[in-house]
């Protein structure tokens, strides 16, 4: 909507300036996979179609404005994005049976239109930037006015504070990404919060909150439109944010079928048709299209199976095997090959928001509270209401509202300005821009005035438009100007964090179009990559990608600072060095200056952590702390300045983070069926939980040496590489000792200092030098390893408690014994006497430990700002109970004071392996193996059991604990550190599930059997 309005005010002859609150431009329509919604358009024409649109018109007026008055903006903005080749008719939901969407063939039709469009406007804000400004990173803080007039913006940016003047147009979006306690959501449709979204957190509908402070109203804010296929990722059931499914592939001839197989809904019924059938079905949900349908999306359908989104199965029958239903029920699916995904309803578009005027008087006007227009203000796309919501939930209409709105706001602020008439087309003034960008003449060939002004230029450093061969190009790396020759889509060059890659190959098959790529052809992308792409997104597609070199100067685009050497031979350290406040802090890492002055008030490990390296280098420390990709995920605080002089290679890629494990194997790993998936179960579990505690990476315990202080680098080893940065003030540098005497002099003075800092430094000895450090992060590797141990000890555990509950006092205090005997073993081999606690039960204190500090860890990072009704807390709530209640059964029995002995005749070997035919694990028969003194663990256990309220207890605990295991394990198994064979995720966790109920009963059911039992006598002894 923003970008069709800059692009209406430009052709109306308007100067503009777009205030964007990222990094980089697109919002949500960027992200569009359907198409939009074009009744009556030339394509539809050329194909013979007839289409007026008569059935979205029947909504009212305002519906007949959009759809008579859109379709011509929506051509006129692809006409200008210049891709209405790219484009194709589909079917699609809630149109009937008439072809009227504007999709694309291959890509996303949201993407390939609108980075066309950004194209176009990047063009022209450089070479005519008295005509267009864009300003990202720029947040809007208030709506500036003079009376009842709006007469400009105050936005914040990195550089401070500032006011844009003039006509106010809003179209930050809706509000369907925001669900936090204090959103906007939250207080006009709480019912929706426990909803995932496919919106992110750009969505949060600042811009009405701006409108409504300056007396802007509002209106059907409760509408929140329900997306019905929004894909659920495996492991990933949990996340709030989910991957739009595209409706192309219900109009192709998708079926959207219930967990029983079955078909429930006309998949060709608008978004809220479809969503109010699921919300009365019975999940999980799925949206399945064979192989021969697919023809017209296979590059969708290729694309989300790739991504894991969409699992392709060799038929029907197989899919339906998975299910668990008859294959009857898949009837409709066809033969085939087959494309599945587990969808679910989730958040997609807001039709409320500011008013709008749709009349001729107060068109695209934002309208107060009385309904009179706000002079100077105006909205668009999602920030204002849609005055047709009975078809809003149509697809394509939400994009079409978007152009709609977009240009009619446009051309309300335009003429109010007195500019009523198009001076010059889009497309004219980025073909005169493209040619005054490329025009650039030798010194020798300027007239005086641009010879002054390039020497001028030179003489303060700044960059100059004068070709490569003014001066020789120093040889350290691929010059910005050799980039900038390669941005055609047969030779396309891109940088990104200071590497040229060479993208031709991957531009036809880019999942964001290959618009998205081409409008950075030649130029730095890091930050619109940044803002789009995980760390490790470099690395898996390197088959489609060719490295040329590093980039001359720096690269990253970084501008050079004053004095600094911005060139080829980068940052003097000297210039660095200069910048160690707070208000002005630089670091160095991997060899490049960084500004950290924003982060330093927010970092996650205190202002300390930062500030003790500020002018210096801080690479070994940060490696030693931080993930890879550390620096990218966070540019949003920090500030790349360029390359340091000497500061060795620039910083590679990020690389995957330390808990990726490969991915899972596709199929059956080659042993179907249900014996399949308990042999790669078992096996899987036997390797993780032998790697539980000390091989997750989570704990991390360093040992530094403090000595550098007395060692002399002499320099970089010619031919050596990269030399390692010098490193920064050791933690443990004291301040130098005071001059004179301290004010106590002589013999006195000195024994009193000696005392005193004698006493101080023996107090501080062990935990105070900074020498061992500790460090807890929050990789899910340690909660997965520590689960499958902890699962693991639980089955052998229930399984031991059934049999004391089946055997009587002497298999009850026999287990508890045999405990007692390995005690030694927890002495690490004997290193101090009488231990207390056997090995086996410091390795599961120690998982414990690991798997509730890492689970607090995740949880503070990850879920704190979301609601319980996300259903983000389950897991640590049932988890947290669950350890209030082992710490009270352990205080109960393992740990009471007051336990009495009995004699029993324990085994030999630990466990009574002649025994066990005859039922005895823990003891032996009377006369048989060791005569021993024992804890007598049952007449406690009868005690605590026969009381009803602990067993109330105890039975309510448990069914917590159970929930909790059935939780994790589905969360556990689809995980890559699981190694469990796609086709055997879904038997795997149904066997879990069964295993958390056999365990639930085994715990269960001791504390009601001993409750309705007569308890046996047992003899006490002193």
């Amino acid at each position: 909507a923003g970008l069709t309005a800059a692009c209406e005010a430009l052709e109306k002859g308007c100067n503009v300036t777009i205030l964007e609150k990222n990094r980089n431009l697109g919002g949500n329509s960027s992200k569009a996979t359907c198409g939009i919604a074009v009744p009556g358009s030339e394509l539809q024409k050329a194909s013979g179609i007839q289409d007026t649109g008569a059935d979205l018109m029947a909504e009212g007026p305002a519906a007949q404005a959009l759809i008579k008055i859109g379709t011509k903006d929506a051509e006129w903005l692809i006409d200008q994005s210049g891709v209405k080749d790219e484009l194709t008719l589909r079917l699609t939901p809630g149109h009937g049976r008439t072809p009227r969407t504007l999709g694309s063939a291959e890509h996303f039709p949201g993407a390939v239109v609108t980075y066309a469009v950004l194209h176009q406007l990047d063009g022209i804000s450089k070479a005519k930037p008295d005509r267009l400004k864009l300003i990202t990173g720029a947040v809007v803080t208030r709506i500036v006015t003079k009376g009842s007039q709006v007469t400009g913006a105050e936005y914040q940016t990195e550089s401070g504070s500032a006011v844009a003047s003039g006509e106010v147009i809003i179209a930050t979006g809706g509000f369907a990404g925001d669900s936090s306690p204090n959103s906007i959501l939250a207080q006009v449709a709480p019912q929706f919060l426990s909803l995932p979204s496919t919106s992110d957190e750009r969505n949060n509908g600042d811009g009405i909150r701006l409108g409504a402070e300056v007396g802007a109203a509002t209106e059907k804010m409760n509408q929140v439109s329900i997306y019905p296929t929004a894909a659920v990722l495996p492991g990933q059931e949990s996340e709030k944010f989910k991957i739009v499914l595209s409706d192309a592939i219900c109009g192709a001839g998708g079926i959207m079928l219930n967990a029983d197989g079955r078909r429930f809904v006309d998949e060709l019924a608008s978004a809220q048709v479809r969503s109010d059938a699921m919300m009365k079905g019975k999940a999980p949900f799925r949206l399945v299209i064979s192989e021969q349908k697919s023809e017209s999306v296979k590059w969708l359908c290729n694309f989300y199976a790739s991504r894991n989104v969409m699992k392709k199965y060799g038929s029907a029958a197989a899919l339906a095997a998975e299910m668990k239903c008859p294959a009857a029920n898949l009837q409709d699916v066809g033969s085939g090959a087959v494309y599945v995904a587990v969808i679910t309803p989730a958040l997609y578009s807001c039709s409320g928001g500011l008013s709008v005027g749709f009349d001729e008087s107060t068109s695209g006007k934002v309208l107060s509270r009385t309904g009179t227009a706000i002079a100077g203000l105006y909205a668009a796309g999602e920030a204002c209401a849609a005055p047709y919501s009975g078809i809003f939930t149509i697809s394509g209409i939400p994009l079409l509202h978007c152009i709609f709105t977009g240009r009619m706001a446009g051309a309300a602020a335009a003429k109010t300005l007195g500019a009523s008439t198009v001076v010059e087309s889009l497309s004219k003034i980025a073909t005169s821009t493209v040619k005054a960008t490329e025009v650039k003449k030798k010194p020798e060939e300027m007239a005086q005035d641009e010879l002054l002004k390039y020497v001028k230029d030179l003489e303060a450093g700044g960059a100059t438009t004068a070709p490569a061969a003014a001066a020789a190009p120093a040889d350290t790396g691929v010059s910005l100007e050799e980039i900038a020759k390669h941005k055609t889509k047969a030779d396309g060059w891109v940088i990104l964090f200071g590497e040229v890659y060479d993208v031709s190959k991957w531009i036809p098959i880019h999942p964001g179009g290959e618009k998205a790529i081409e409008a950075y052809l030649g130029q730095d992308a890091t930050e619109e990559w940044q803002m789009i792409h995980k760390p490790g997104t470099i690395e898996k597609n390197m088959q489609h990608l060719k490295k040329i070199g590093k980039v001359g100067g720096g690269g990253g685009g970084a501008a050079p600072v004053a004095g600094g050497g911005g060139g080829g031979d980068g940052i003097p350290v000297s210039e660095v060095e200069k910048h160690n406040k707070k208000e002005d802090a630089w670091i160095i890492l991997f060899g490049e200056a960084i500004d950290v002055t924003k982060w330093i008030p927010i970092h996650p490990g205190g202002e300390q952590a930062i500030m003790a390296y500020l002018g210096k280098d801080a690479t070994e420390e940060w490696q030693m702390i931080h993930k890879p990709g550390t620096v990218e995920k966070n540019l949003q605080h920090v500030k790349k300045m360029g390359k340091v002089a000497g500061g060795g290679a620039a910083a590679p890629p990020p690389a995957a983070a330390a808990d990726d494990e490969a991915p899972a194997p596709e199929g059956n790993g080659g042993i179907p069926g249900v014996l399949g998936a308990f042999i790669f179960l078992l096996l899987n579990v036997a390797k993780i939980a032998l790697k539980t505690v000390f091989f997750t990476g989570n704990f991390k315990f360093t040992l530094d040496n403090k000595n550098l202080q007395h060692v002399k680098k002499m320099g970089k080893v010619a031919g050596g590489g990269a030399a390692a940065p010098p490193p920064a003030a050791a933690a443990d540098d004291e301040a130098p000792a005071p001059e004179g005497n301290g004010g106590i002099p002589g013999v006195l003075g000195a024994f009193i200092f000696l005392l005193l800092n004698v006493a101080k430094i023996a107090l501080k000895t062990v935990f105070f030098t900074g020498n061992f450090k500790f460090t807890l992060d929050n990789n899910r590797k340690g909660t997965i390893r520590s689960a499958v141990f902890l699962v693991t000890f639980t089955l052998v555990h229930a399984a031991g408690n059934f049999s004391d509950m089946l055997g009587g006092p002497d298999e009850a205090n026999g287990e508890g014994y045999m405990f007692d005997r390995l005690k030694w073993t927890g002495s690490l081999g004997g290193l101090w006497p009488n231990p207390s606690f056997s090995v086996i039960e410091e390795y599961l204190a120690l998982g414990l430990l690991l798997h509730v500090s890492v689970a607090l860890k995740r949880t503070w990072d990850i879920s704190m700002n979301y609601t319980l009704g996300t259903g983000r807390w389950n897991m640590i709530i049932s988890g947290l109970t669950t350890l209030a209640f082992l710490t009270k059964h352990l205080m109960d029995i393992r740990f009471y004071p007051n336990l009495q002995h009995t004699m029993i005749w324990a085994p030999k070997y630990l466990i009574a392996f002649d025994g066990l035919s005859q039922g005895h694990v823990f003891a032996e028969e009377p006369g048989q193996g060791l005569h021993v003194r024992v804890r007598d663990i049952y007449s406690r256990e009868v005690e605590i059991f026969k009381d009803l309220n602990n067993v109330l207890f105890y039975t309510v605990c448990i069914l917590v604990f159970v929930t909790h295991l059935c939780l994790g394990w589905k969360k556990l198994i689809p995980a890559d550190a699981m190694q469990i064979p796609r086709d055997h995720q879904q038997m795997v966790i149904y066997m879990g599930w069964a295993a958390a109920l056999a365990v639930g009963s085994c715990y269960i059911s001791v504390p009601w059997f001993t409750f309705f039992s007569t308890p046996q006598i047992v003899e006490h002894v002193a």
